[in-house]
Parts: C-alpha cells; sequence; structure tokens
C-alpha cells in the first residue's frame, strides 16, 4: 500500500547514505552535525553522537552517567573523527543536519516536526 494510500500528506525523502548492516562504517557519510549538541541513548544504555552512528559507541548509560560521557575523552574522539558539514553560503552557520528543529532528519527534510501528517 502506498504511503498516500495511507493517508500520509507530506513524504520527505534523503539521499541514499552507505550506513548500516548493508553499508560501511563511513563517518563521511554521517551529516557532519553529529555529537554537536545531540546524542543518541539507545534502548541498551550505548550512547552514540548520533542515531546514524550505531557503530560508534562512546560508552554505557548503565555503567557511567551520561554527563561523564558526553564529556569524556571517547565521544571527543569520535566527534573528531566525522567530517563536518560544508558550510552552506545561502544560511546561517548551522547547516545540514537540523536535529533540534526537526527530529533529528538531515537536509533535505528540514521540515517542521510531526511529520509524516496524515489526513
Amino acid at each position: 500500500m502506498s504511503l498516500e494510500r495511507l493517508g500520509i500528506t507530506q513524504i520527505g525523502t534523503d539521499r541514499t547514505r552507505h550506513l548500516g548492516r548493508a553499508g560501511g562504517r563511513v563517518p563521511g557519510e554521517l551529516c557532519g552535525h553529529c555529537g554537536d549538541g545531540v546524542a543518541a541513548v539507545l534502548p541498551d544504555g550505548g550512547v552514540r553522537p548520533c542515531v546514524m552512528s550505531r557503530w560508534m559507541a562512546a560508552g554505557n548509560v548503565r555503567e557511567q552517567p551520561l554527563a561523564e560521557i558526553l564529556n569524556g575523552e571517547r565521544m571527543r574522539e569520535l566527534i573528531e573523527s566525522i567530517p563536518m558539514a560544508a558550510a552552506n553560503p545561502c544560511a546561517p552557520d548551522k547547516t545540514g543536519c537540523k536535529p533540534k528543529g526537526d527530529g533529528g532528519d538531515c537536509q533535505p527534510a528540514e521540515k517542521p516536526a510531526c511529520k509524516p501528517k496524515y489526513k
């Protein structure tokens, strides 16, 4: 069944990223802002720089406090291994992934949260 037939009125897309089980572990495939004021805490307590960097283990909240992990040496090393997003000359400082504004999507899905919308 198509998304439209399910009543979804706004459908966003993003480029295919070579991440996950079928892809590799290439930091350059991330949006360039992982760990920049955000982190992902997985169901098992694992902490990652972002939801798309699941192979980048910074620590586990079951073993140490979250603040300690986020401010730790391992998290710093992981963040430094991620290439920064290229600046967009037509936009303010923050470009690329805008997790604080749209629920974590990366370009071009920079739309308000609460997607998808239903009829």
